[in-house]
């Protein structure tokens, strides 16, 4: 959730873990956005509603997509050795 603060800051809440992030912006939505991505914000949308997580859940959702199933690892081997 994105909630507009005094004097142009946002403050952004973690849809994942409830962290906040205050962005001093000058009330700039398109700033807003580009300093969450360079802070490692991401957001999904999600049923018609955007979700943002903060650079940690971020990460943790990336590294839970990161890991193979069990029956990938013969053909993840293959495709290693083909990137050499």
């Amino acid at each position: 959730m994105i909630e507009r603060g005094d004097a142009g800051t946002f403050d952004v809440e973690c849809d994942g873990c409830g962290d906040v992030e205050t962005f001093d912006v000058g009330g700039d939505w398109s700033e807003l956005m580009s300093e969450m991505k360079d802070a490692g914000w991401t957001k999904e949308k999600v049923d018609d509603e955007w979700e943002h997580y903060c650079p940690t859940c971020s990460a943790e959702d990336v590294d839970e997509e990161d890991l193979p199933d069990d029956d990938d690892d013969e053909e993840e081997d293959d495709d290693e050795d083909d990137a050499w």
